[in-house]
């Protein structure tokens, strides 16, 4: 009588196994995340990661069903600036507006299919457009997300999170409601540096422009509590004398009506 060997009916049982077991991805590890905010400390980006690790930001990228993230730092200034000037609401909006669920190194950035990208913040997306920088006597390509240049491109990689600094800083546009329940005002744009002198993503235009002659941007230095004419402005007054007391932006009032 002839013995077959059962070799193979074993190998096939093992393929079919290693077919249907499901796919599973690493999540981001604290450790990862410690390594990659440790390097923005690093290369002078503090405020961001700061804000991170004192909002529910941080267990939210480890928690998250998605596993890999790509994180977009501004400067400690601007930020600062932001918080003095908007909402709580919109601080913590801008956050998630700097974090995208995609690990997405630069070689990505400049190979993109679509230019724009996801981000945290819901049904916000992140205009990606190519550019060029000089750099001694040639010229490099680089990249802008929504008009703000990244000045420091790959400033960490890892399996799971990539990190890129940022010229300046990238806030949502949205119509905000007042006490009274109206639509009245637009998140200040402080993005210096950019291009774009309004900065509205062509990826989330508004839903309607302001009449021409209206919606002037209304200039504010702050932490001073004056306005441009030098009258005192008791919105802007926060008693604060730190590293922003001689940055001016825009406050955008009355852009949007219902």
């Amino acid at each position: 009588m002839e013995i077959f060997s059962s070799e193979p009916t074993t190998l096939l049982l093992l393929l079919l196994l290693l077919l249907t077991a499901p796919c599973t991805t690493a999540d981001l590890t604290s450790q990862e995340l410690d390594a990659a905010l440790f390097a923005l400390r690093s290369n002078g980006y503090t405020l961001f990661p700061n804000a991170i690790t004192t909002s529910d930001l941080q267990p939210r990228l480890l928690s998250s069903q998605n596993s890999s993230f790509t994180l977009f730092s501004p400067p400690d200034s601007l930020l600062f600036s932001l918080d003095l000037l908007s909402s709580a609401r919109l601080y913590t909006f801008s956050l998630l507006f700097h974090v995208s669920p995609h690990l997405l190194f630069t070689s990505d950035l400049l190979s993109l299919r679509r230019p724009y990208i996801e981000t945290l913040l819901p049904n916000r997306h992140l205009f990606v457009e190519k550019t060029q920088v000089p750099h001694n006597g040639s010229v490099l390509p680089s990249v802008a997300v929504d008009g703000v240049r990244v000045s420091v491109p790959d400033l960490f990689l890892g399996s799971n999170i990539a990190v890129h600094g940022l010229d300046g800083i990238l806030v949502p546009r949205y119509r905000a409601r007042d006490n009274d329940g109206a639509f009245s005002e637009l998140g200040p744009v402080m993005a210096p540096k950019s291009r774009c002198q309004t900065c509205i993503s062509p990826v989330n235009p508004p839903e309607s422009l302001p009449p021409m002659g209206s919606g002037v941007p209304e200039m504010v230095t702050v932490g001073t509590g004056l306005k441009k004419d030098g009258r005192s402005d008791p919105d802007n007054d926060r008693g604060t004398n730190k590293g922003s007391r001689h940055s001016t932006f825009f406050q955008f009032k009355n852009l949007f009506t219902r």
